[in-house]
């Protein structure tokens, strides 16, 4: 199984705004689930994207990039891709092929060559989503504030 990886840190700021969720009604609640859905579902569509510009095994990163499943429960936008959605014409998981497909494999030939850092920058997925994460934290963060300025008038 493998590891999540947070692409930039959480610090205290952050878990403050989402501690502050704990204060909020539903509506402001669902509001930000809402807003988080829609930042994730444009997340995965740019990784689907990503993933139709592979520069290795193209249609093996596509057929992974269709498991991606959009958290519609989350206030933070966020997806998971792999698990045990059967991919291509393979009897594979796309949670045992990704790893092989977005960061390479000098044992397995069925996966490009390592990708660069000795394996550690990806070939597709991970370069993509370290560019547009920016852009998913900004916008989410001018939803929340609309979402608390929203909430707060109410008092």
């Amino acid at each position: 199984m493998a590891k999540t990886k947070q692409l930039v840190k959480l610090d205290g700021d952050f878990k403050g705004l989402l501690k502050a969720f704990n204060k909020m009604d539903d509506i402001a609640k669902n509001d930000m689930k809402k807003i988080a859905s829609d930042l994730a579902e444009r997340g995965a569509n740019y990784a689907r994207g990503a993933a139709s510009r592979a520069p290795y095994n193209e249609k093996q990163a596509q057929a992974v990039a269709e498991s991606i499943k959009i958290s519609k429960s989350d206030k933070a936008p966020s997806f998971s891709i792999g698990g045990n959605r059967k991919v291509g014409s393979s009897a594979f998981a796309a949670g045992y092929v990704i790893m092989g497909n977005e960061f390479g494999s000098k044992r397995f030939k069925q996966f490009p060559r390592r990708s660069g850092n000795s394996g550690r920058e990806g070939w597709w997925l991970y370069r993509a989503m370290s560019r547009f994460q920016p852009t998913i934290a900004q916008e989410w963060l001018k939803g929340y504030e609309r979402v608390v300025n929203a909430w707060k008038a109410t008092f």
